[in-house]
Protein backbone atom coordinates (compact mmCIF):
# COMPACT_ATOMS: atom_id res chain seq x y z
CA UNK A 1 0.00 0.00 0.00
CA UNK A 2 2.88 2.50 0.54
CA UNK A 3 3.53 2.74 -3.23
CA UNK A 4 -0.17 3.27 -3.95
CA UNK A 5 -0.31 5.92 -1.21
CA UNK A 6 2.75 7.71 -2.62
CA UNK A 7 1.29 7.63 -6.14
CA UNK A 8 -2.04 8.93 -4.81
CA UNK A 9 -0.36 11.86 -3.04
CA UNK A 10 1.87 12.70 -6.00
CA UNK A 11 -0.93 12.66 -8.58
CA UNK A 12 -3.72 13.78 -6.26
CA UNK A 13 -1.87 16.88 -5.13
CA UNK A 14 -0.72 17.53 -8.70
CA UNK A 15 2.93 17.71 -7.71
CA UNK A 16 4.90 19.38 -10.47
CA UNK A 17 8.61 18.73 -10.68
CA UNK A 18 10.78 21.79 -11.16
CA UNK A 19 13.88 19.77 -12.00
CA UNK A 20 14.82 16.38 -13.36
CA UNK A 21 16.12 15.30 -9.94
CA UNK A 22 12.80 16.23 -8.35
CA UNK A 23 10.98 14.35 -11.13
CA UNK A 24 13.02 11.29 -10.19
CA UNK A 25 12.05 11.66 -6.53
CA UNK A 26 8.36 11.84 -7.53
CA UNK A 27 8.74 8.71 -9.66
CA UNK A 28 8.12 10.51 -12.97
CA UNK A 29 11.62 9.55 -14.13
CA UNK A 30 13.67 6.47 -13.34
CA UNK A 31 17.07 6.90 -11.73
CA UNK A 32 18.77 5.64 -14.90
CA UNK A 33 16.76 7.86 -17.29
CA UNK A 34 19.01 10.17 -19.29
CA UNK A 35 18.78 13.82 -18.29
CA UNK A 36 19.64 16.50 -20.82
CA UNK A 37 20.35 19.86 -19.18
CA UNK A 38 20.42 22.01 -22.33
CA UNK A 39 16.90 22.30 -23.77
CA UNK A 40 18.33 22.91 -27.24
CA UNK A 41 19.79 19.39 -27.25
CA UNK A 42 16.74 17.45 -26.01
CA UNK A 43 15.34 16.58 -29.44
CA UNK A 44 18.65 15.44 -30.92
CA UNK A 45 19.40 13.29 -27.85
CA UNK A 46 15.89 11.82 -27.95
CA UNK A 47 16.24 10.97 -31.65
CA UNK A 48 19.61 9.34 -31.02
CA UNK A 49 18.14 7.24 -28.20
CA UNK A 50 15.19 6.13 -30.34
CA UNK A 51 17.53 4.97 -33.09
CA UNK A 52 19.69 3.07 -30.58
CA UNK A 53 16.76 1.48 -28.75
CA UNK A 54 14.99 0.46 -31.96
CA UNK A 55 17.80 -1.88 -32.99
CA UNK A 56 16.86 -4.61 -30.55
CA UNK A 57 13.38 -3.51 -29.48
CA UNK A 58 10.91 -6.16 -28.37
CA UNK A 59 7.27 -5.52 -27.61
CA UNK A 60 6.96 -5.61 -23.82
CA UNK A 61 4.97 -8.37 -22.20
CA UNK A 62 1.61 -7.39 -20.79
CA UNK A 63 2.06 -6.70 -17.11
CA UNK A 64 -0.28 -7.53 -14.29
CA UNK A 65 -0.39 -5.91 -10.88
CA UNK A 66 -1.52 -6.91 -7.41
CA UNK A 67 -3.25 -3.84 -6.03
CA UNK A 68 -4.94 -3.40 -2.65
CA UNK A 69 -8.55 -3.25 -3.86
CA UNK A 70 -11.42 -1.99 -1.73
CA UNK A 71 -9.46 -2.05 1.56
CA UNK A 72 -6.85 0.31 0.14
CA UNK A 73 -9.53 2.46 -1.42
CA UNK A 74 -11.32 2.77 1.91
CA UNK A 75 -8.11 3.91 3.63
CA UNK A 76 -7.57 6.62 1.01
CA UNK A 77 -11.23 7.72 1.12
CA UNK A 78 -11.09 8.04 4.93
CA UNK A 79 -7.98 10.20 4.59
CA UNK A 80 -9.67 12.37 1.94
CA UNK A 81 -12.80 12.87 4.08
CA UNK A 82 -10.60 13.95 6.99
CA UNK A 83 -8.85 16.45 4.72
CA UNK A 84 -12.20 17.88 3.58
CA UNK A 85 -13.31 18.31 7.20
CA UNK A 86 -10.06 20.08 8.08
CA UNK A 87 -10.35 22.38 5.04
CA UNK A 88 -7.20 21.10 3.34
CA UNK A 89 -9.07 20.00 0.22
CA UNK A 90 -12.46 20.76 -1.33
CA UNK A 91 -15.30 18.29 -1.88
CA UNK A 92 -14.42 18.26 -5.56
CA UNK A 93 -10.79 17.46 -4.70
CA UNK A 94 -12.15 14.52 -2.69
CA UNK A 95 -14.27 13.37 -5.65
CA UNK A 96 -11.21 13.45 -7.89
CA UNK A 97 -9.26 11.65 -5.18
CA UNK A 98 -11.93 8.97 -4.97
CA UNK A 99 -11.73 8.33 -8.73
CA UNK A 100 -7.94 8.27 -8.53
CA UNK A 101 -8.03 5.86 -5.59
CA UNK A 102 -10.38 3.58 -7.55
CA UNK A 103 -7.83 3.31 -10.36
CA UNK A 104 -4.73 3.04 -8.15
CA UNK A 105 -6.26 0.28 -6.04
CA UNK A 106 -7.37 -1.82 -9.02
CA UNK A 107 -11.06 -0.97 -9.35
CA UNK A 108 -13.56 -3.79 -8.94
CA UNK A 109 -10.95 -6.44 -9.75
CA UNK A 110 -8.26 -5.23 -7.33
CA UNK A 111 -7.37 -7.21 -4.22
CA UNK A 112 -4.34 -8.67 -2.51
CA UNK A 113 -4.99 -12.13 -3.93
CA UNK A 114 -5.90 -11.17 -7.50
CA UNK A 115 -4.01 -9.46 -10.29
CA UNK A 116 -5.26 -6.85 -12.71
CA UNK A 117 -3.76 -6.36 -16.13
CA UNK A 118 -2.48 -3.14 -17.60
CA UNK A 119 -5.33 -2.82 -20.11
CA UNK A 120 -7.94 -3.04 -17.34
CA UNK A 121 -6.17 -0.22 -15.49
CA UNK A 122 -6.07 1.90 -18.64
CA UNK A 123 -9.78 1.23 -19.20
CA UNK A 124 -10.83 2.25 -15.68
CA UNK A 125 -8.52 5.28 -15.81
CA UNK A 126 -10.23 6.45 -19.01
CA UNK A 127 -13.65 5.76 -17.49
CA UNK A 128 -12.75 7.80 -14.37
CA UNK A 129 -11.39 10.68 -16.44
CA UNK A 130 -14.42 10.82 -18.71
CA UNK A 131 -16.80 10.75 -15.74
CA UNK A 132 -14.92 13.69 -14.22
CA UNK A 133 -15.15 15.54 -17.55
CA UNK A 134 -18.92 15.49 -17.05
CA UNK A 135 -18.54 17.53 -13.85
CA UNK A 136 -18.89 21.31 -14.22
CA UNK A 137 -16.23 21.93 -11.56
CA UNK A 138 -13.76 19.80 -13.53
CA UNK A 139 -14.47 21.80 -16.67
CA UNK A 140 -13.97 25.02 -14.66
CA UNK A 141 -10.60 23.69 -13.52
CA UNK A 142 -9.53 22.77 -17.04
CA UNK A 143 -10.64 26.14 -18.41
CA UNK A 144 -8.85 28.02 -15.59
CA UNK A 145 -5.62 26.07 -16.09
CA UNK A 146 -5.66 26.73 -19.84
CA UNK A 147 -6.31 30.46 -19.45
CA UNK A 148 -4.42 31.32 -16.24
CA UNK A 149 -1.71 28.65 -16.22
CA UNK A 150 -2.33 27.67 -12.61
CA UNK A 151 -4.70 25.30 -10.82
CA UNK A 152 -8.16 26.28 -9.59
CA UNK A 153 -9.24 24.90 -6.23
CA UNK A 154 -13.03 24.82 -6.32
Amino acid sequence: MPLVQKAFETVGFAKVATSAKQAQSYGYLLNDDKIVINRDHILSHAKQMVVELSKDYLVPEIESFKLPGSAGRLAIDVQAKSMVKSGKISKHDALIGSKLAYVLTGGKKGGMFTSVDEQYLLDIEREAFLSLCGESKTLDRIRFMLTKGKPLRN
